[in-house]
């Protein structure tokens, strides 16, 4: 077992919520504008590619905050008596690795003016 799969992390609750309302409201919108790429032959094959990349991470994220996350220890921060989730290394890296893989595919969009943005 590796030392670091000891360690505790606190995220507060709020950070969890927004990042869940991002990805529900990430996912809609991926979904919608993949049925569109499918249906045009001309549409650049980045935009598929990074479209389903952000779809799946947040997914991912979506079902990592559902199972996971909701059901992890709480606590009231000492200093700011906000409440907090207290996460497992692997849950956090999880948490990590899906946030970015996100911002990355959504950058790869705005590279190729594609965006998933609310306007």
């Amino acid at each position: 077992m590796d030392e670091n799969d000891d360690q505790l992390f606190t995220v507060p609750v709020d950070y969890i919520y927004d990042i869940l309302d991002a990805s529900l409201s990430q996912i809609d919108i991926a979904k919608s504008f993949l049925l569109e790429i499918l249906d045009h032959t001309a549409v650049h094959e980045d935009a598929l590619f990074h479209t389903s990349e952000v779809l799946y991470a947040n997914l991912a994220l979506s079902r990592l905050t559902e199972t996971e996350v909701e059901s992890a220890a709480r606590r009231l921060h000492p200093e700011t008596d906000e409440e907090e989730y207290i996460l497992t290394a692997q849950v956090m890296q999880a948490l990590q690795t899906l946030l970015l893989s996100r911002h990355y595919a959504n950058m790869g969009l705005n590279k190729i003016s594609y965006s998933l943005s609310l306007h």
